[in-house]
């Protein structure tokens, strides 16, 4: 008999304990796809910090973690730097499943502009995207979007509402 699959989930730290349950919605639906049942673990990996360029540290550290916990499935929460960071962390620990939840695009952030826009529009949200085997995004206008209809092809899974 297969035992029910182990989940960890990337995210960067929150208060927003509900946060985290709404984005079990995405780990279930993977979850009954994979096998009926519940799941035999969940844990939560904080991206611990929001790097301002390439942290090869962090990724260790994050490999470390995911490979401490050998986890079925990795839920990563988001494109943007979380996600860019969990889907590599987790493809390098060996991670066989990667679940991604898109909740928005950093390029669309007034924050972000010039350079720091171009590469995240260009590079690291389409790279995230395009690394992980599952895509779920949080609403149909986000589904729908180049940048994902571009990046995810047949592993984008629809939308779950947030």
């Amino acid at each position: 008999m297969l035992m029910p699959p182990s989940v960890t989930e990337i995210r960067r730290p929150t208060t927003q304990e509900d946060e985290i349950q709404k984005d079990t919605r995405a780990i279930r639906a993977v979850r009954e796809q994979a096998q009926p049942g519940t799941l035999t673990d969940f844990s939560v990996c904080f991206q611990e910090k929001a790097p301002g360029g390439l942290d090869i540290s962090l990724l260790k550290q994050m490999v470390q973690k995911i490979k401490e916990k050998k986890p079925d499935i990795v839920h990563v929460h988001g494109a943007q730097s979380e996600g860019f960071y969990g889907v590599i962390a987790s493809k390098l620990a060996g991670c066989k499943c990667i679940v991604m939840t898109v909740h928005g695009f950093a390029f669309d952030d007034s924050v972000y502009h010039g350079l720091k826009r171009f590469l995240y529009k260009n590079i690291v949200e389409p790279i995230s995207l395009r690394l992980a085997n599952k895509v779920y995004c949080v609403c149909k206008y986000a589904s729908e979007r180049s940048i994902v209809r571009r990046n995810t092809g047949k592993h984008n899974y629809g939308y779950i509402h947030n």
